[in-house]
């Protein structure tokens, strides 16, 4: 009987293992059931140097000699004896279809350089391997194994494909002896070094003289640092390089030192490195670098903000500089957080912005928009978006310029003012001259038509044939047509001092009784004539009016005159005299011809008739009321009509305050001015009069308020800067800016820079008209020259309460 002594006899370390192996354990069995086909198989391969090994039976069992342990790593020695494939099972998909042809086709296969990622140390690795497997026949003439050559060719294969990379990326290689000081050059690195082909070998200190002498000391410095042993001998430079012609080239240079040795007797032995020349790299960057320098110069001079936006992440990629100036953002607020850009949007245009920037992004058109900002420090720009999509359809890009076009808005809604305000007075122009010429042939016609009874009386009377009774109602007929004349030039002497600001009050206390009394008196003939009854209801006890009574009873014989003229034969007249808070309301009611509703809102304005019928039916020079009217708010009260239509009457209410007691008068006048508290109120007074505010600087100041004074717009401006105003009070009619001009301006302004602020106008225009226009260009309040101090001030009070009230 053989022994398994004699059977592993030899075999080095895997002899001796396997005679020591229980293997009645395996799927072999034991050594004494072995055939002969085995054992003469695993004698072959203990007895070769070369890596072999046998993998017999179904199972595949694993026998190996000591050439092949080197391959399992810490699979060494559990795998002998083990599955083959189960031992390589991260390669079995591999190998198992290679194993099976050799069984199905009885013939070799064999693989060469092939890539196999095995575990060999705990961890898979990449490692390339020339094999075979060969059938083993046993003693019954079929396959009883499968006999395995096998060879690693990593190191070739990787050698092999490094040097293919070098030739490929034509990378020269060199090798420096630190004992002989020289080195060592291929074809490709001489080549790169601008070297003859039969320069092999250079010293290092003639490799450094062709190193450019702006960079030697930074090459040597790297070298003495790579070649010390307390380093890890890791190189890695780029610089330039002078041939010897004078030519300059650009190169990168990587190495590694080798030492011998460990802690103090650790030395370099070798030093060896690759190199490129990366010339075209260089200028490209250097081209890079120049095109980059000429951008940013570009972008830095171009008025307003360059950036690039990615519409899919909602996001900046880029930003200028030019975002400082435009929008008070450093480009790297826009970078890290873009909604900062949509905050500063001014709310009426934001949808719009959404809008154009959703329908460029669908449509993939270029984006165009205007809009308004709001800047951190709070100003109002409006700016302009441009840009174009670029990039696929899955992944674009905007590149765009935002400008300021502030200045352009703003002339542009001054141009559209002063269009505007062109086109109103040219229309103006034209009712007026219109107008004009309809009061010329109305007043030619109202003065013509008394000249007439006194010429043809006075020619009559001159021929002294006429009796006593014609001669008494010729005389008459003259007189009141002359009083009839006096009062019409009276009412145009009226309008031009109106118009001049020249018609003064001549106030004391007036009962107002009397002066509608006196007024009923002066028409009562014209009633009877027509047979209109007058009607009078008074208030008793009623207090007096502080006003000039000739002037009220001018306004009160006017609204009785006109009552009574366009009231048919048989009409009815009431005025009624009656308290309403603290004012005494005059009411004047006919059942006249009555008011078109679309005439009411002109009836108060000067040379105003309905139509022509009215003028030459009733006559006058349709200036009777809008005198009346400014009479009226010349003592601090209100006129105002109302009619339910043609024909069925009007009704004229006026209101006058009414005078307290001197006592009450007195102590109120001083609670007007005294106990009002105005402390830390700024208030800006603009007149070119000064002893307007010089008054208005006074009353203020009573009241504890801080005021400072401006004689033009172009001062008011320059201190409104500075002084920050809560209250704006200006004139309107004053030279080269006037107020209407100075208040558009300051309401350009943002919230922040006062462009909000409350605002009265004070003025000597006191018309409706003008009122209207100083509410359209901006104030909030019109008074009207001359003003009572505490009127003043309940009308800044009154601003400030609205505008806490928001």
């Amino acid at each position: 009987m053989t022994s398994s002594k004699d059977i592993f006899a030899g075999g080095g370390e895997m002899g001796e293992l396997m005679r020591t192996q229980d293997w009645s354990a395996t799927a072999l069995g034991p050594v004494t059931g072995w055939s002969q086909s085995l054992l003469t198989s695993i004698s072959i391969i203990l007895n070769s140097p070369a890596p072999m090994s046998l993998l017999w039976g179904r199972e595949y069992v694993l026998l190996y000699n000591d050439a092949y342990r080197p391959f399992l790593g810490t699979k060494h020695p559990q795998a002998l004896g083990q599955p083959g494939l189960e031992v390589w099972a991260e390669v079995s998909q591999i190998l198992e279809p290679m194993l099976q042809s050799v069984l199905d086709e009885e013939s070799a296969t064999w693989q060469s350089d092939r890539l196999l990622q095995i575990e060999r140390q705990g961890h898979l690795q990449e490692e390339y391997f020339t094999f075979s497997y060969s059938p083993i026949r046993d003693e019954s003439g079929g396959i009883g194994g499968i006999f395995c050559f096998v060879t690693e060719t990593t190191e070739r294969v990787l050698g092999e494909r490094a040097q293919l990379a070098i030739n490929v990326g034509q990378i020269g290689t060199w090798r420096y002896d630190p004992n002989t000081n020289l080195v060592e050059l291929d074809a490709r690195m001489r080549q790169i070094w601008g070297e003859p082909d039969n320069v092999v070998t250079m010293p290092l200190p003639i490799v450094m003289e062709r190193i450019h002498p702006d960079d030697r000391a930074q090459v040597a410095n790297a070298i003495d640092t790579a070649l010390d042993p307390r380093s890890s001998g890791t190189y890695e430079i780029d610089y330039r390089i002078v041939w010897v012609d004078g030519t300059e080239r650009w190169v990168s240079v990587n190495g590694q030192v080798q030492f011998q040795g460990e802690g103090e007797i650790r030395r370099p032995v070798g030093f060896l490195g690759i190199a490129l020349d990366i010339t075209d790299r260089k200028q490209v960057e250097e081209a890079f670098s120049q095109s980059e320098s000429r951008f940013q110069t570009l972008v830095r001079n171009m008025p307003g903000m360059v950036y690039r936006y990615n519409p899919g992440d909602h996001c900046f990629t880029y930003v200028s500089s030019g975002c400082r100036d435009l929008l008070e953002l450093e480009p790297e607020t826009l970078l890290e957080n873009p909604n900062s850009f949509w905050e500063l949007i001014h709310p009426d245009d934001l949808q719009s912005l959404t809008d154009s920037v959703s329908t460029a992004v669908q449509h993939s058109l270029p984006w165009k928009w205007e809009g308004r900002v709001i800047t951190p420090s709070g100003k109002l720009k409006w700016i302009q978006g441009n840009s174009r999509p670029e990039g696929t359809t899955c992944e674009k890009v905007w590149d765009g310029l935002l400008i300021d076009i502030s200045e352009r808005k703003f002339s542009e809604a001054e141009r559209e003012q002063l269009l505007a305000r062109e086109q109103a007075a040219r229309a103006e122009a034209e009712r007026v001259n219109r107008i004009k010429d309809e009061f010329l042939a109305v007043l030619s016609h109202e003065l013509r038509s008394p000249l007439n009874p006194i010429l043809g009386w006075a020619q009559l009377l001159q021929g002294r044939k006429l009796d006593e009774q014609t001669t008494q109602r010729g005389l008459e007929t003259i007189e009141r047509n002359a009083k009839l004349q006096t009062q019409m030039i009276e009412d145009l002497l009226d309008v031009s001092r109106i118009l001049r600001g020249k018609l003064v009050l001549n106030p004391s206390p007036v009962n107002l009784v009397t002066v509608i009394q006196e007024a009923i008196e002066t028409v009562r003939l014209a009633a009877e004539a027509k047979r209109v009854e007058i009607h009078t209801v008074f208030a008793n006890d009623l207090e007096r009016v502080s006003g000039d009574s000739v002037r009220l009873q001018q306004v009160v014989w006017n609204l009785l005159s006109n009552a009574i003229k366009f009231s048919s034969e048989g009409g009815q007249v009431e005025i009624r005299l009656e308290r309403v808070g603290n004012y005494a309301q005059i009411q004047v009611k006919d059942t006249g011809k009555g008011i078109n509703p679309a005439f009411l809102p002109h009836v108060f304005e000067y040379f105003r008739q309905e139509d022509a019928a009215t003028t030459r039916q009733f006559g006058g020079l349709g200036i009777g009321l809008a005198i009346g009217r400014y009479l009226i708010e010349l003592h601090g009260g209100t006129i105002h009509a109302e009619s339910p239509g043609e024909g069925l009457g009007a009704t004229f209410t006026v209101r006058i305050p009414l005078m307290m007691n001197p006592s009450e008068s007195s102590q109120d006048t001083n609670s007007d001015i005294s106990a009002i508290d105005l402390s830390g109120l700024r208030v800006l007074v603009v007149d070119d009069e000064a002893d307007m505010r010089e008054l208005a600087a006074f009353v203020l100041q009573q009241c504890k308020a801080e005021v400072k004074v401006a004689a033009s717009a172009m001062e008011a401006l320059t201190i409104f800067e500075q002084f920050n105003p809560n209250v704006l009070i200006s004139d309107i009619g004053m030279p080269i800016i006037d107020g209407y001009m100075l208040m558009r301006e300051v309401r350009r302004r943002s919230p922040q820079q006062g462009g909000q602020i409350p605002a009265i106008a004070l003025t000597a225009y006191a018309g409706e008209v003008d009122q209207q226009k100083a509410l359209s260009a901006g104030f909030q309040r019109h008074l009207a020259k001359p003003v009572q101090p505490k009127e003043l001030i309940k009308a800044i009070v009154a601003l400030l309460e609205r505008r806490d009230k928001g």
